[in-house]
């Protein structure tokens, strides 16, 4: 079984990213009615671009030994987190139209947060020495 590395993670916080798009994000309750939006109808299409592009800097890039993986990969999940931290903390923002009452953050939320963490520790994961390069050094 191979270990988890930074290139694992990266590809699993861009899927969550884009999985947490697709949920429902924020719901609100009023006297009248209660609505619901699901993340791509909302800023889920901002995170859901920047999954795609989070699972994109994964499959290419393949990092150096004894460096971080991602930095880009780590500055996008940072960004994630800031859009699901900002809509976690103000879900009627999220809701276009005029809504009154008390709005609730959904699943979708929470997993594009915990991915976008994800995102960040995968892109500062220290990658393993290469031991083909280890053994060319002694050599020399």
């Amino acid at each position: 079984m191979e270990k988890i590395n930074g290139k694992t993670l990266t590809i699993i916080a861009g899927t969550g990213v884009i999985l947490g798009t697709l949920l429902p994000w924020v719901k609100t309750v009023s006297v009248f009615e209660t609505y619901m939006k699901l993340g791509y109808e909302t800023d889920g299409r901002i995170t859901g671009a920047i999954g795609l592009i989070i699972i994109i800097t994964g499959l290419i890039k393949q990092g150096k030994p004894r460096k971080s993986y991602s930095i880009t990969a780590a500055i996008l999940s940072l960004i994630v987190i800031l859009i699901a931290i900002m809509d976690i903390a103000d879900p009627i923002s999220v809701m276009k139209e005029d809504v009154y009452g008390t709005g609730s953050a959904l699943v979708g939320l929470y997993v594009t947060l915990v991915s976008g963490v994800l995102g960040i520790l995968g892109g500062f994961w220290k990658n393993p020495p290469d031991p083909d390069l280890e053994s060319r050094r002694k050599k020399m």
